[in-house]
């Protein structure tokens, strides 16, 4: 049977097709938990919306770039930002962009060239999504998602570099973080979780890695115990180590010693129609936020279509409260949690996901809101 973390590889291979449909664009949330960053419009409108006073704001119509992730500074005062520009015969070239919370654009960076085979006019047009993340420091990571041609033996595939706004330099790595994780970023800011690809296999292993791009630990999916049955509902960290809870078990993986710890815990579930695919539960212990999906005929004879469903639930009392239902296709990388752990934000595509989608904000008291987001103007 597959291990949990050999189920994680597989999500770099649909980055791609996500940001094409309109998937990715995900919430950026301030330190103290009271609100988050967005985009839209391909990653070009840079917005903020307020969970106290449950308002929206745009901050900059177009930053020029196409950043699905906004990456927030450790004490809340700036939004990172990135941008890739193409030229006929040249390397892709990366800056980083630095604004205050008001939208006041506060640094640019140098251009970076981006290792890979210089464009023709075949792929000049090619959509440049990144993702970027802002680490407990002074570093940024960003998360590029172009289908670039490699350079010279190197694997084709997403790349990642760190920017450091300190010394205006730039450090291109040779992993991708796992985005399938609410937070890729180890708790202590010393290192984040990448993809670690094997030229000799069809498999991934995951890669605890440094800031500088050396790879400090390999998680190797061939060392953990085979898990017992169910796939994984839940990922969180407990200081350095990731918990990763299925419905009959949870394994801890001690990400420095990456050692790998199977304990039989069962998750108590309330009956509920579909499957479970994914849930956070709140500090308390007793209450949490859990997505369901179910598959119902279409229109079109013999065709199915996936439809999710938004759940809190009272494991105390026992309620179950819909926050939202009939939300069509799969909620798959659109979990953000509050840096508190008693909020998040989910985002669920519309009727057009290419058009307009919605983050569902829940909180752990059971309080909620939404947030429409315009993927395309």
């Amino acid at each position: 049977m597959s291990s949990m973390l050999r189920r994680l590889a597989p999500i770099l291979l649909l980055c791609g097709s996500l940001f094409s449909s309109g998937c990715l664009p995900s919430a950026g949330w301030l330190p103290d938990s009271s609100g988050f960053f967005f985009t839209e419009n391909k990653g070009k409108r840079l917005c903020f919306y307020d969970c106290v006073k449950k308002t929206r704001s745009t901050l900059v119509e177009d930053t020029g770039g196409e950043t699905f992730l906004p990456g927030v500074s450790p004490d809340g005062t700036e939004i990172a930002l990135a941008r890739i520009t193409r030229a006929k015969g040249k390397q892709d070239r990366l800056q980083v962009l630095l604004y205050d919370r008001k939208g006041k654009l506060n640094k640019t960076s140098k251009e970076f060239e981006i290792p890979g085979a210089p464009r023709d006019e075949k792929n000049l047009e090619q959509r440049a999504p990144v993702m970027v993340w802002w680490q407990p420091g002074h570093k940024i990571l960003v998360g590029d998602l172009s289908d670039r041609a490699p350079a010279p033996g190197a694997e084709k595939g997403p790349t990642s570099i760190v920017y450091d706004p300190r010394k205006n330099d730039f450090t291109a790595l040779s992993t991708f973080p796992c985005i399938i994780l609410p937070q890729p970023l180890l708790p202590d800011g010393k290192g984040f979780l990448g993809f670690l690809p094997k030229k000799d296999s069809k498999e991934s292993a995951i890669g605890y890695f440094g800031y500088d791009g050396k790879l400090i630990q390999e998680l190797d999916p061939k060392k953990q115990p085979e898990e017992k049955k169910g796939e994984a509902i839940e990922f969180r960290w407990e200081k350095n180590n990731l918990v990763v809870v299925t419905e009959e078990n949870r394994l801890v993986v001690d990400v420095v010693k990456g050692t790998f710890n199977e304990q039989k815990v069962k998750v108590k579930l309330l009956p509920a129609a579909g499957k479970l695919k994914m849930m956070h539960t709140f500090p308390d212990g007793k209450t949490r936020v859990v997505v369901y999906e179910e598959e119902m005929k279409a229109a079109a004879q013999g065709a199915r279509k996936t439809i999710s469903r938004i759940e809190y639930q009272d494991l105390a009392t026992k309620k179950q409260t819909v926050i939202k239902g009939n939300i069509p296709g799969s909620i798959n990388l659109g979990w953000n949690i509050a840096p508190n752990q008693k909020s998040v934000a989910l985002l669920c595509p519309g009727n057009d996901p290419q058009k307009k989608a919605e983050l569902v904000v829940v909180h752990a008291d059971g309080t909620h809101s939404a947030v429409e987001v315009k993927m395309e103007d």
